[in-house]
């Protein structure tokens, strides 16, 4: 195995038997940020029809993925340690939690995620809110209790449960099968049905237009529009949660109790929490493309320039340079497709490319660098033998026959039998002008001079 050319690992896989398939993995250490290219290699051996099958690479993009999140609550409860318990199950969250209290400096703009279990108890809480907004973090609601809703509904218009009663509903979770941000797994789905009931705020529900609801409540046997998890982004992509009713720790202990483990929930808080704290691109300026592309494709860019109030722009001109492994430049500019751009690199050969977008707005120039990789197409080279059966299916789905090495005489007869099948003798007359024949023009000339000279030398002139 090696990464980025230099061999990091080697294995022996002893080979008992003809056609023996073998699997074995690596480990690879995520040791720096970027795209970086794993190539596994099969050392050749003697008599290989082919060594250029020997070798397969992928490119891997290594970000930076330590999240840190912050869980205060408003009073101790088994929800908050589910879901810190959840949390550090993954070795890609930090999470510190405690109970609120006024007037500390939490210092919100160092979390990816704040987590608010049971607030706002109040007024008093909107400050709060206020920082943690002001500072660019998400926002995970878990309402309870001790959760004052006229407040909530004041402070987070997402949602607005008004004339809600104390007495909370039992609520089962239901899967909303619309929901596309993220997907939950068939061991996830099987088990929601079947999860305990959560304390749920009863009245009436009033979402704010765009919230993305991945969990309904059902009551009893009614499956209300209710939601139980629900996400919105405002205007600047700032993300916001909201968990309504408290009581997910029972699904916690019901996932051990089903499966012997906690797989099932920590899926559910893990893509949740994942969700809301992967940081939203909020740059004025913006360029998307896939990382690898192969030999046979278009490499195509999709930029975006934003204004300082975030609206789309494509008024200026974007204008990218690409370069390859040689050094050599290319250069390209964008075309304006609706408020965006687009450009068609067309086909590059394989190889690494680095580039280099930029535009001006005003008086601000705007620049943004990248990778990407073309690789080569070597399909008819990772197979060394006739697929006989995808041939057999192109001679059938095209009106012909398949014929085996072992019965060509098979062949020699159909072709026989063919009437479509015969000898065909084209004739084909042209004609040129002599004029176009100058050699035969200059042999007489020479003949004529020579005779002159012979005569005029013999006298007989």
């Amino acid at each position: 195995l090696k990464e980025n050319g230099a061999e990091i690992a080697r294995r022996d896989l002893p080979v008992q038997t003809h056609n023996q398939t073998m699997r074995t993995s690596f480990l690879v250490p995520a040791k720096r940020e970027g795209i970086q290219k794993i190539t596994a290699e099969v050392i050749p051996v003697a008599g290989e029809f082919s060594e250029k099958n020997n070798a397969l690479s992928v490119y891997v993009n290594v970000v930076k993925n330590k999240q840190k999140v912050l869980i205060l609550g408003a009073a101790p409860h088994p929800d908050v340690a589910a879901i810190k318990y959840s949390l550090e199950a993954s070795q890609n969250y930090q999470v510190i939690s405690g109970i609120y209290q006024p007037g500390v400096n939490y210092g919100f703009n160092n979390y990816n995620l704040v987590v608010l279990h049971a607030l706002p108890t109040g007024s008093a809480d909107e400050e709060l809110i206020t920082k943690i907004r002001d500072a660019g973090t998400p926002i995970l609601f878990i309402i309870g209790q001790q959760t004052v809703l006229g407040n909530f509904s004041k402070m987070v218009p997402m949602l607005s449960i008004p004339g809600s009663s104390k007495n909370p509903s039992n609520a089962v979770p239901w899967l909303n099968t619309n929901f596309t941000s993220f997907t939950l797994s068939e061991k996830v789905r099987q088990l929601m049905p079947k999860l305990p009931p959560v304390a749920a705020p009863f009245g009436e529900y009033r979402l704010a237009p765009g919230a993305n609801v991945l969990l309904y409540q059902r009551i009893g046997s009614v499956q209300t529009q209710n939601p139980l998890i629900v996400f919105n982004k405002d205007n600047l992509q700032n993300k916001t949660g909201i968990i309504c009713g408290e009581g997910i720790w029972m699904w916690k202990m019901h996932d051990y109790e089903v499966n012997g483990n906690n797989d099932a929930f920590n899926e559910i808080v893990q893509k949740s929490v994942q969700y809301l704290s992967v940081a939203e691109n909020k740059t004025n300026f913006r360029v998307t493309h896939k990382n690898e592309f192969t030999e046979n494709e278009p490499v195509i860019f999709d930029g975006e320039l934003y204004n300082e109030n975030y609206e789309p722009i494509n008024t200026p001109d974007v204008d990218m340079k690409i370069v390859n492994a040689e050094k050599k430049v290319f250069k390209y500019t964008f075309s304006k497709l609706g408020n965006m751009y687009r450009l068609n690199a067309g086909m590059l050969p394989p190889g690494e490319y680095a580039y280099t977008a930029s535009a001006t707005y005003g008086k601000k120039d705007y620049v943004k660098n990248g990778k990407f990789i073309v690789s080569a197409v070597n399909t008819e080279l990772l197979r060394t033998e006739a697929d006989h059966r995808l041939l057999y299916q192109m001679a059938a789905n095209t009106g012909g026959k398949f014929y085996a090495r072992n019965n060509m005489q098979t062949l020699v007869n159909d072709l026989d039998k063919n009437e479509n099948v015969a000898s065909v003798t084209y004739e084909e007359t042209t004609m040129d002008d002599l004029i176009n024949k100058k050699w035969l023009i200059i042999i007489p000339v020479l003949l004529l001079g020579l005779e002159w000279f012979l005569r005029k030398r013999a006298g007989g002139y």
